[in-house]
């Protein structure tokens, strides 16, 4: 029997009128009388009578009443609180970070504010991701991957959509160029091109973590028909392994956050140049599954907030 029949069996014994119940329920009342009589076919009893045009609870109809009043009750009252349960039912998102990057400090500050009007969703963090966050977003490793990629903006949006991806810009910053002084292949250059790295020994990683730029950067030169030579410090198993290693003619690459990295400015004899030419300008981009609603969601807060969170991140910094 269907919960909704006793439902409808409650009400008409709160009024006992037909009509009067017909109209709580929004049903006609033949459909209303049909159902009852299906709820009498169905257990064999004999529930109601009609005397004088009234209708009347046998005492069997009275039993029945009682009990169906208490499974009712007790459904209804099981169905608050599971629902109240599913409601307040903690959901986790997890996003890689991404070493000296900026939109690091945007992406930590939307999840403080997403959290304040979403208390039941939490964020894990994971830094040692040594696959590519795209391939671990597609083994569910996680639910938002952190890349960044040089290129048209909208271009790489569309290209993310028609793979089921929902990608949102966060930042776009300047490729930074450290090198030696006396790297004269560097200092001549007035102004450097793709093709000058091409013949020049590039530096990207710091260690087994997973490396963003090195990836993005090996990407654009790829679209451009270039072959780069890296020279990584992968091999050597530790973070701060190319801070350490010789430049000699080689240059390395990273992210406009690395000016502000106390280990480079403490190395001497080195020196950086800005490359804010468009083609070296690399944007961060938070991507997510396009069924994950639960990261999609939170993407979208993130794309309606980004504006403000950077006009406070520009105060603080001011």
């Amino acid at each position: 029997m269907r919960i909704e029949a006793l439902q409808e069996f409650r009400t008409l014994t709160k009024w006992m009128s037909l009509r009067k119940a017909a109209d709580e329920l929004h049903v006609t009342q033949s459909a209303l009388s049909k159902r009852m009589a299906e709820i009498e076919n169905e257990t064999g009893l004999k529930l109601f009578t009609r005397e004088a045009n009234r209708l009347h609870l046998t005492d069997v109809g009275k039993a029945f009443a009682e009990e169906a009043s208490y499974v009712v009750s007790t459904y209804e009252a099981a169905l608050t609180r599971c629902r109240k349960i599913q409601k307040n039912k903690s959901i986790t998102l997890t996003i890689n970070e991404l070493q000296q990057n900026r939109a690091m400090e945007l992406i930590y500050s939307l999840v403080l504010n997403y959290q304040k009007h979403n208390d039941r969703y939490k964020f894990e963090f994971k830094m040692h991701l040594r696959n590519n966050p795209l391939i671990a977003l597609e083994r569910n490793e996680l639910n938002i991957a952190l890349i960044m990629r040089f290129g048209d903006i909208q271009k790489i949006i569309e290209e993310q959509e028609k793979l089921g991806f929902l990608a949102i810009p966060i930042v776009t910053e300047p490729t930074v160029l450290w090198f030696k002084r006396g790297n004269h292949a560097v200092e001549s250059l007035i102004e450097i091109t793709l093709e000058d790295l091409e013949n020049l020994p590039i530096i990207t990683t710091s260690g087994e973590i997973f490396d963003y730029f090195g990836n993005a950067l090996m990407c654009l030169f790829e679209t451009e028909g270039k072959t780069p030579h890296f020279r990584t410090s992968a091999i050597t198993h530790e973070t701060t392994a190319f801070f350490l290693a010789d430049y000699r003619d080689g240059v390395f690459l990273a992210t406009e956050a690395m000016l502000n990295d106390s280990r480079l400015k403490a190395r001497a004899g080195l020196d950086h140049r800005l490359l804010e030419d468009q083609l070296f300008m690399g944007t961060t981009y938070a991507i997510a599954k396009s069924k994950d609603e639960a990261a999609c969601n939170f993407l979208k807060f993130v794309s309606n907030n980004l504006d403000d969170c950077r006009e406070q991140a520009s105060v603080f910094d001011a």
